[in-house]
């Protein structure tokens, strides 16, 4: 069996180094070099939430990773902006979605009027359609 729940970001964030290495690998490759200080900064400012999916024997299998901040072309809103979002590949599916939701409701219940996600591919997107969400604008890189 899965649980999802949130959790205080100052006592999972050591717990959860190798899937941060897992995620930076999979997603940007060998050349990841996670940013821990801009991590641990939010952490202490109280701006963050983590949401952690963990098997019955409290491993834990996936993260969701967000920041919260009021929006700047929406000043009334309280927004959650999704950093990062992983689940190892064995238990994707059914697990990503349960960890999402959940974390929707528990932001929602706190007062979280938007939540922005970025998806590092398109087909991603696809899945989060059906979750109810929306394209609203693109993110392009040029590396320099």
């Amino acid at each position: 069996m899965i649980s999802i729940m949130e959790e205080p970001a100052i006592s999972c964030t050591g717990e959860l180094c190798q899937l941060y290495y897992e995620h930076g690998k999979e997603v940007i490759g060998d050349n990841f070099n996670l940013n821990f200080i801009t991590i641990a900064d939010a952490v202490k400012s109280g701006l963050t939430r983590f949401f952690i999916a963990r098997l019955d024997d409290r491993t834990p299998i996936g993260y969701a990773y967000y920041n919260i901040y009021r929006d700047l072309m929406r000043a009334d809103d309280i927004v959650a902006d999704c950093q990062a979002i992983y689940v190892k590949p064995e238990y994707r599916g059914r697990t990503a979605i349960k960890l999402i939701k959940t974390a929707e409701l528990c932001l929602k219940s706190t007062g979280i009027k938007r939540i922005y996600m970025r998806v590092p591919k398109i087909e991603q997107t696809i899945m989060l359609k059906k979750l109810g969400y929306s394209t609203t604008e693109f993110v392009v890189e040029k590396e320099l």
